[in-house]
């Protein structure tokens, strides 16, 4: 994927978050920004490596904690197609349902949570 790519995918996955939410989003190429997104692999400077293609794909951290999100750059990323290990557009909005804590964060029956975990039947 081209940086344009990546840059439209990440546009429209934010786009989600605008279209239902009163959060608006600015991209930025210098100075101080509330979410940085980076392609990163292995060890990167948060004590949560990468482990390369396969493994995990991304992380994301509380505003709190900088508000930053990970993408393992070793992954198969793709772009609107099935080849690849998970388009980037879920991984993002997924992983801002992390970042974001909102009026929805407490309700349990709402698609956006801080945190996901596993449901037992």
């Amino acid at each position: 994927m081209t940086k344009q790519d990546v840059d439209k995918e990440i546009k429209k996955a934010l786009d989600v978050w605008t279209d239902f939410t009163d959060l608006t989003f600015t991209q930025k190429r210098s100075g101080r920004v509330h979410i940085d997104i980076s392609f990163l692999e292995g060890e990167h400077g948060d004590g949560d490596p990468f482990d390369g293609s396969g493994g995990t794909l991304a992380h994301a951290f509380f505003p709190v904690f900088g508000g930053d999100a990970h993408f393992d750059d070793k992954e198969f990323w793709t772009m609107e197609s099935f080849r690849g290990f998970m388009p980037k557009k879920t991984v993002i909005t997924c992983i801002k349902t992390r970042l974001f804590r909102n009026k929805f964060a407490s309700d349990s029956r709402a698609r956006v949570r801080p945190f996901v975990g596993l449901v037992s039947q």
